[in-house]
């Protein structure tokens, strides 16, 4: 998220009344960003300030956005702290920013077909080489009869990650009352955490739809 070293990078941007904004969805030729008033459509200057990224914007990305009464216009694409990128597709020598400014990539891979490895192994180097942290989820463990041959695959295709094993079904893996407490008390900068616990269980379904609000709004 925001904080002091894009802060320290934007200093100057505020200046020319500049307002930041983070790139939560990018389609062909137009990307949606989360100002503080909320989520709007942006446009990309032709110019783009050249303390900042070259190439187009990618989710994760942190810009100064140009606000006027009928437009908003990306002036900078504040320097990555970070990013995960693939080659394009027949440029081998042209990469693709998928995203930008990630702390913690989840790979996710369901038992009912795996786990794969090498798509695990893939995908947590992808995260390694943007500066994330990559966690892989193993779920519907319901359904694997050889549960601890499944983990010691996916540990032997990422030795340095977390592996941890999911089931909807039996519950695997799930937040407990005490976790979703301290989970909700970190989100909302807390001095302790909601009380009785259902309250906390509440906050989270409200944070949960609020997160997922300005995606839908932008279909």
């Amino acid at each position: 998220g925001w904080n002091d070293r894009f802060e320290s990078l934007f200093e100057e941007h505020r200046k020319i009344y500049l307002s930041p904004a983070r790139i939560i969805r990018v389609d062909r030729g137009a990307a949606r960003a989360q100002l503080a008033e909320g989520a709007v459509t942006v446009t990309i200057a032709g110019n783009l300030d050249p303390a900042g990224e070259h190439g187009p914007p990618a989710v994760g990305d942190w810009v100064g956005v140009d606000v006027g009464e009928d437009s908003h216009v990306i002036r900078v694409i504040l320097p990555r702290a970070g990013a995960l990128a693939r080659k394009r597709p027949g440029e081998a020598d042209l990469e693709q920013v998928v995203a930008a400014n990630v702390d913690l990539v989840l790979v996710v891979e369901s038992h009912e077909r795996g786990p794969n490895a090498r798509r695990i192994e893939r995908a947590t180097a992808l995260a390694w080489d943007g500066g994330a942290t990559p966690v892989v989820i193993l779920t519907k463990t319901d359904t694997c009869p050889d549960l601890e041959t499944a983990l010691a695959t996916a540990r032997g295709a990422a030795p340095f990650s977390e592996v941890l094993p999911v089931s909807a079904v039996t519950g695997d893996g799930s937040a407990n009352k005490h976790q979703v407490k301290q989970l909700v008390a970190r989100l909302l900068n807390l001095e302790e955490a909601p009380k009785p616990a259902d309250a906390a269980d509440a906050l989270a379904i409200a944070l949960g739809h609020l997160r997922a609000a300005p995606l839908k709004a932008s279909r």
